[in-house]
Order: structure tokens, then sequence, then C-alpha cells
């Protein structure tokens, strides 16, 4: 499930996405408290709950080898300017690494960078770790730096990063013998906290060069810095990694030799490998599985922070223009039952997408705010009277939705049901995957046969900021329903342009405050991240940046 850059829509299992060209020391291991409940971090308007964790119990010692499942299927590619999804990153974490990381504490910090300065609104100057090495032995350098930099913002290679962060750099020079300097063409923090994604990763120059057309295929290989290095990659079948046994962050020495990712995606077949044994662990967990999965005896079921949600986008149509007719499909859904039926408990219902946790600062400005947000439902009498304000228009609301998951399935359907109480008629049309990532490229062709889509999204760095910048703003490409407010507008560039926490989290609720009241988009669920391991191994961190951290070096024998 996944999509495009800043934001990622989800789709389905096995998308091979077409995303749109388009997010200080090293950090170590921590133990942590653990906890397998799946019930839904507490009511509306919280934040984490004592529920949800952000790393697991640490191993107990080193393993020979253990098998992960990418329940979102085979990687699309492995190269970083394509890693835009699930699968990539889940994989690409472990082998190669940005100049920044995310940690399972939701903070971004040095990697290969092993400092950063920002000495003016333009610029930003990376330190360059000393004493890294590609695995090859060759000494990783400024320069290489700048060609990858480089090369993922030249608009020819189509880099799923470009359109979103990469074009709004200006330029990228090596500034001094370990020192590499970005300039933005305007202040824009969020260049910076997307160098923890393929925007920032570093591979060895010449490995990309003679490879060719064979970089980051199966036929490929990546010569990088992380933990873990590329051994084997049998198409349709799994990727094999090996232990970097030079590997410079002494704080994130790999506890297996041996990584094996397969790619199952039907939900019973996964649940049953994990169960048997035959898979030692997944992130994004079945849904359908939960309570197999609990009661199994065979493992632990971790509930941890993401930026995942549920959520309906209208189009830029007659039929979803009238705000009323917006408020009144939100005034008749369930939140609550959606997010403990359809996702088991594993959800959180939510009124505005500033929530407490949605941001990994300013959690007391977020929360005042929060609390502020009227609760658009359910209502059904409201949502009823709202109908008719608006004309009771008997035209049925077109409604895409991506085929393949279930729990987007059931929920979608929950919708409709709860719209038809009201009066509404949500016609609900399920596209397979490459017709419905063809809705964000082709907008006129998708608004003249629907007029709106439920799925779910995610943002990749712990920052609010970026959905909004990527979403909401006047020309951007994932502003489907066309909206565009000079209040949003401007506190969104007041909030990208400083670095102060304090100030990003003020004016990240300044533009969620107009978008609550017109709902160009329709929030309803925070989707926990779902991480299932058996007893036989231990050590995953629990959150969401798993896709920017190296996380198979925390995994070893369990207790």
């Amino acid at each position: 499930m996944q999509g495009r850059k800043g934001v990622r829509w989800s789709f389905v299992v096995g998308l091979l996405v077409l995303a749109a060209a388009l997010p200080l020391a090293g950090c170590g291991s921590s133990g942590g408290s653990s906890s397998s409940g799946t019930s839904a971090s507490g009511g509306e308007g919280e934040g984490p709950s004592a529920s949800l964790v952000e790393t697991t119990p640490a191993a107990s010692g080193p393993i020979s080898s253990f098998t992960w499942d990418l329940p979102y299927g085979e990687p699309f590619s492995l190269d970083p300017a394509f890693s835009y999804n699930y699968s990539e990153n889940s994989v690409l974490s472990n082998i190669c690494e940005g100049l920044l990381r995310e940690t399972p504490q939701r903070k971004i910090e040095p990697a290969l960078a092993e400092s950063v300065t920002h000495p003016d609104p333009l610029s930003w100057v990376y330190a360059i770790r000393k004493g890294v090495k590609f695995f090859d032995g060759t000494p990783l350098t400024a320069g290489d730096v700048v060609y990858n930099l480089k090369r993922q913002i030249e608009p020819k290679l189509g880099s799923y990063y470009y359109s979103s962060f990469g074009n709004k750099i200006a330029g990228v020079k090596q500034t001094g013998a370990d020192e590499v300097t970005v300039k933005t063409k305007q202040p824009d923090s969020l260049v910076n906290e997307m160098m923890v994604t393929g925007l920032g990763t570093i591979v060895d120059p010449q490995s990309i060069k003679s490879q060719g057309k064979n970089f980051g295929t199966a036929a490929g290989t990546l010569n990088c810095t992380g933990p873990f290095q590329l051994e084997k990659w049998a198409p349709g079948s799994s990727i094999t990694l090996k232990k970097n046994p030079n590997y410079w962050d002494k704080s994130l020495q790999p506890k297996a030799d041996t990584v094996v990712f397969k790619f199952i995606t039907d939900q019973t077949a996964l649940a049953n490998a994990l169960i048997s044994g035959e898979v030692d662990g997944t992130y994004e967990a079945p849904v359908s599985a939960i309570e197999r999965l609990e009661s199994s005896g065979n493992g632990h079921l971790y509930l941890g922070v993401s930026t995942q949600g549920l959520s309906i986008y209208p189009f830029g149509n007659p039929a979803t223009n009238d705000l009323k007719i917006r408020q009144a499909i939100y005034a008749s859904v369930d939140r609550a039952g959606i997010a403990e039926t359809a996702y088991a408990g594993t959800a959180t219902p939510v009124k505005s997408l500033a929530s407490p946790d949605a941001s990994a600062f300013g959690e007391s400005i977020f929360s005042k705010y929060y609390e502020s947000v009227p609760e658009p439902g359910p209502d059904v009498e409201k949502a009823k009277q709202l109908f008719e304000e608006a004309g009771s228009p008997s035209t049925p609301i077109r409604t895409a939705v991506p085929s393949g998951d279930p729990a987007l399935a059931q929920a979608a359907n929950a919708i409709q049901d709860a719209a038809k109480e009201a009066g509404i008629d949500l016609k609900i049309e399920p596209l397979p995957p490459n017709q419905f990532v063809a809705l964000y490229f082709e907008p006129e062709t998708a608004k003249s046969n629907y007029d709106m889509m439920i799925t779910t999204t995610y943002y990749d760095v712990p920052d609010l900021l970026e959905f909004y910048a990527i979403t909401v703003l006047p020309g951007v490409l994932q502003n489907i329903s066309e909206y565009e407010n000079p209040v949003v507008s401007k506190a969104v560039a007041a909030g990208v342009a400083t670095t102060e926490d304090e100030e990003r989290a003020e004016d990240t609720v300044e533009a969620a405050a107009p978008l609550d009241k017109e709902i160009p988009y329709l929030p309803l669920e925070r989707l926990q991240e779902r991480l299932y391991m058996n007893n036989r191994i231990a050590g995953a961190p629990a959150t969401f940046p798993y896709q920017y951290f190296p996380w198979a070096a925390l995994v070893g024998a369990g207790s």
C-alpha cells in the first residue's frame, strides 16, 4: 500500500508504485518495555497511550539467520531514487544509509553526516563522517555525497523524490574536504528532514555508473555502507542479506549473520507462515489475523506509533464541492466503530490530523488545539440535516477504493452504510492497483469518473508539515481537491521556513484550523504500526520509522 512522496498514498499489496517524481551521533539500540495488547490507543484526542511502544525487548544474543516478510510484495527497485514504499524501504534501510536517520523514538539524527549546521536560511551544511567505508573497502568521501544528491535531483532521472522535495534544492556543492552544502531555493527545513529517505541515501558512484540499467534490479548489486550487504535477489522468491563485518556504527552491529526477506502478500498465507515459524516476523502484520496471532502463543504482537492514516479525499467535483455535503458525510461516519471492527482495535479515531502525536515535537501545542476541534460525529440526524441543506442531491457520489486490502474494504463498506442512513448515496468502486494509482497522474480523467476516494496514506518524517506541504498548497500534485486557502499556504510556508520546534508546531496548527473547518480531506483514523515476531527472535523496533532506520541490526535471538 503506498503511493507518492512526502505523503504515500496507500494502495494495495504487491503494487509496483508509479509514484510521482516526487521526505548528533549515531543511534544505539535500546531496550524497553513491550506490549502485546491490540486495543486502540485510548479515546479520541489522546496521543500514544501506554499500550503503544517504541522498542521491544532486546535480543538475548546473536542468531545465525532470521526470515522476515514484506507483506506488500517484492520491491519494485532498490535504487534509492525509486525506494518510495514499504517493501523497498524495509530492505534498503538495512543496506544503504542516508545523511540522516530517523530513530525508533521518532527523532532525526546524524548518520553518514556526523553533524549538520544551518548557517543561513538557504544553506544546510553536512559534515561527512570520517572513517566510513563502502562494502568493497572504498572510503566514503564528500564527492560521493555530492554525486548522489545531484543524481537525486536530476529531473531526467525521474526520481520519485524530485517533484516534492528535490525540486526545492537550488544546488549541491562540496565546500570542504569532508563537507557538503545544500542550497535551497527558499527556506526549507523539510529538505533537511528528508535526508533520512532515498533523497539523502548514498551509494558508491562507481558502482552506480558501472551497472547501468542493472542498478537497483535483481541483476545488480549495492555497494553501500550499512550493517548488511545484498547477497542475493531471487526474483519472485526472496532477497537475502548478509552481515557487514566492518560496519562503522559500533552501537548497531548486526546480531544476525543472514536476513531472508519473503514476499508473501496473501494475509491468510502470511498468518499461517508466521504461526508455523516459516517466517519469523513482519511489519504491517495482517489485520485479519490479529486474533489468531495473539492467541497462537508462538510470538508477540506489538503496536507502535505510526504516521499512517485512513482518510476520505474528495475530488474537485460538484458532487463534493459543497462543504455541507462533505460535513454530512463526515458526520455520518462512526470512526470508533471502524477502528474496532475494520482495524481490529489497531487504529485510533481522529477528528484532525493535528493530533497530539502528529509530529515528534510540540505535543502540548497540538493537544491544546486538538481539544478545541469539535466532534464531527457519528450523528445521523446532523448528517441528514446537513445533506438536506445541501439540497439532497440524488446523484450517487462515485467513490474509488483500492482493491486488495480487506481492512480498507471493510472500512469503505462501513462508510457507505453510514452515509446511506443519512440519505447519501456513495457508490463504492474498487479499482485494481494500477488503475487506482492512475487517478493521481490523470486528474481530468479521474474527476470525470469519480468524485472522491477512500484510502490510506503516510508521511515519511514525524512532521505533519510534510503532509500539508504536499497536499493542500495550490498547484501541488497531491492537492486532488484543488484546495486553496491563503491562510493555510502562509502558515505552511512559515512552518517550513523555521527550524524552531515550537514555532513549527504553532504554524502547523494555524494551518490545521481552516483545514479542519473546510475539510478538503476527511481524516478518520490514525493507524498503529503492527509488528509481529515469533519467540525465536527479538529486538525489532515497533514504530513506523523502521523505513529509515537499520532495524534488522537489532534483531537477534529471543529470550
